[in-house]
């Protein structure tokens, strides 16, 4: 059974977050699937869950519908549980304010996950897809859209860094983007609701 978590406990390893509103069309100028999809091949995932690509049409294609975008990135030296608490958060911030997300990864509802096994997504309502999963380069987002740079020591990353996108029907205005990093931030344990 899969259950959201009102808020989760901050997060072990995480450094610091960054919320940027951008233009859909500026992210689309890292849309290159031919190299993203091509690095999802190699990986166990690629075919096995429903957010994980191939997939019968263009899936990024519905994000043209859209002007503006959110872009949230966190600083980790705990991905895994970073990218699942991220996702978490925002699936449960779907579910209460007017948005549609995009979750870091892969989506983590079901373990197993019923595509594996031939079934229908069990909660299709819930799963999401990521930037990646989409032909999104994500290195480069966070680096040029959020200034969030991977930096490495010896072969080793010092820290790692993963997106996830927010976005609504006619746009996020000012307040939108306010009252969402606000509880964004306390859904993932890093301050108070005030």
């Amino acid at each position: 059974m899969c259950k959201m978590e009102e808020k989760v406990e901050k997060i072990e390893g995480m450094i610091s977050s960054v919320v940027k509103l951008t233009s859909v069309s500026a992210l689309f100028t890292y849309y290159k699937p031919e190299e993203v999809l091509g690095y999802c091949k190699g990986c166990p995932n690629h075919g096995q869950i429903w957010s994980c690509p191939p997939y019968e049409g263009d899936e990024a294609a519905f994000l043209k519908d859209y002007d503006e975008a959110m872009v949230i990135g966190i600083r980790t030296k705990s991905f895994e549980q970073t990218k699942e608490s991220l996702g978490r958060a925002l699936i449960a911030l779907s579910e209460s304010y007017p948005v549609e997300v995009l979750i870091a990864g892969n989506c983590f509802l079901c373990a197993p996950c019923t595509k594996a096994s031939g079934k229908p997504c069990a909660h299709p309502s819930k799963m999401k897809y990521s930037l990646e999963s989409l032909g999104f380069h994500v290195s480069d987002i966070c680096e040029n859209i959020l200034d969030v740079s991977l930096e490495w020591h010896d072969h080793d990353p010092i820290y790692l860094a993963t997106a996830a996108v927010l976005y609504k029907k006619n746009g996020l205005s000012s307040e939108d983007k306010e009252r969402l990093t606000e509880r964004i931030l306390w859904r993932l344990g890093l301050e108070g609701l005030s």
